[in-house]
């Protein structure tokens, strides 16, 4: 194999230290810069003052007064320590000059290992470093613009809060006061009708029906709008969620007869099926669930209630075989005064005012639970409520 020309590998070395964009410096074993490369004139903002190979001497011993980066190059010398130092800011009288360097001090051994010097190589890091300093900028005035977001939206939602207790508690009282007034209006009428010899007791009867009605939605008005500011309004304990739920089907035989509607109930775990709950509040749900499904559903229908318990949860389903709800509308179905399908669905004195859900929601939203929807149009919905187990 042909030998390299030293001369040649000379000054293959030569050309590649003068075009490469790193500066080079070399310190003699007393520590006077002795030799640098071009590109450290450019790093350094000075002007090329000597030639390549030759000596550069500063003039001055390195016991003059050490700078951070001669105090380096001295104790690379002495402990043949090599240093690595990130973001030096390397400061110029001309401040477009000026740099953020990394750079690498270390000690200049020979064959035998003895120190003969050190060098120094620095790279210009000043795009990158500025670059990152943007980005933490831009992240820090990022944080405080979401932050001050944040804080209004925060102010906005209180005071929106504050607005929507306002409304329940005005809503309530006046729900209430009506409320009390048909209470009057009913004993007057009744009063009136015993008085009357002549009293068509037909009207009377649709007169306390439209009264009775208007009572409960106005009662449920007041529960929707207390749930959630008055905890008081549930009587918690360990109640048989069964025997509640047979009772509910019970109550309700009289409506679905006249509709022919079929009401089952399906036991498929052992009793008692326990949950701490408001027995009472808990019957309202499922006869809301069933009045629902009766008042919705078709004639000759049918309402499957099932009810078992798997590990720490009570299920408790209504399947039903109505006409369905669209999927579209399934998020909103126990929104307050949401009604699915008004054409297609019962009209008249039977239509409710889209409470009932809404307060099974609320219901079970007291008792740490949830309800869930399932349903396919034409073909039926099931609801199911899932309540923690005692």
């Amino acid at each position: 194999m042909k030998r390299v020309p030293l001369l040649y590998k000379h000054n293959m070395l030569r050309d590649v230290i003068d075009n490469i964009h790193v500066s080079i410096n070399i310190f003699d074993r007393d520590g006077r810069r002795i030799f640098v490369n071009p590109y450290y004139f450019h790093l350094a903002g000075k002007r090329k003052g000597i030639k390549i190979g030759s000596n550069f001497k500063s003039g001055k011993t390195y016991r003059r007064k050490d700078s951070y980066l001669d105090s380096k190059v001295k104790e690379a010398i002495t402990t043949g320590k090599v240093f690595e130092i990130h973001n030096h800011f390397h400061k110029s009288k001309n401040p477009n000059t000026s740099r953020y360097l990394d750079i690498i001090i270390g000690p200049i051994r020979n064959n035998s290992g003895e120190i003969t010097g050190a060098y120094s190589m620095a790279k210009d890091e000043t795009s990158r470093f500025l670059a990152r300093n943007r980005l933490i900028n831009l992240n820090a005035t990022l944080e405080k613009r979401v932050s001050n977001r944040t804080e209004k939206l925060e102010k906005l939602n209180k005071k929106l809060k504050k607005l929507s207790d306002e409304k329940n508690l005005l809503v309530s009282h006046v729900a209430h006061e009506i409320k009390t007034m048909l209470t009057i209006i009913k004993g007057n009428i009744e009063l009136v009708m015993q008085e009357n010899e002549n009293s068509n007791y037909e009207s009377e009867s649709e007169i306390n029906d439209a009264i009775d009605k208007l009572s409960k939605i106005v009662s449920d008005l007041v529960f929707i709008t207390k749930t959630e500011a008055y905890s008081n309004l549930f009587n918690f304990e360990i109640v048989d969620i069964s025997q509640v739920a047979i009772e509910a089907v019970k109550e309700h035989r009289i409506i679905s007869k006249e509709k022919s509607f079929r009401i089952s109930f399906s036991l498929r775990s052992p009793r008692p099926i326990k949950v701490s709950a408001d027995k009472i509040k808990i019957n309202t749900l499922v006869s809301n669930m069933i009045e629902n499904a009766v008042k919705y559903g078709k004639d000759n229908g049918k309402l499957q209630i099932i009810l078992f318990k798997e590990k720490k949860k009570v299920y408790l389903q209504f399947k039903d075989n109505g006409q369905g709800i669209d999927k579209e509308n399934l998020d909103r179905i126990f929104d307050p005064f949401f009604q699915v399908n008004k054409t297609n669905h019962n009209s008249g004195t039977n239509r409710g005012f889209g409470l009932g859900l809404a307060i099974c929601k609320k219901i079970v939203s007291a008792h740490k639970g949830e309800i869930d929807v399932e349903s396919k149009l034409g073909k039926g919905t099931t609801f199911t409520v899932i309540l923690p187990a005692k």
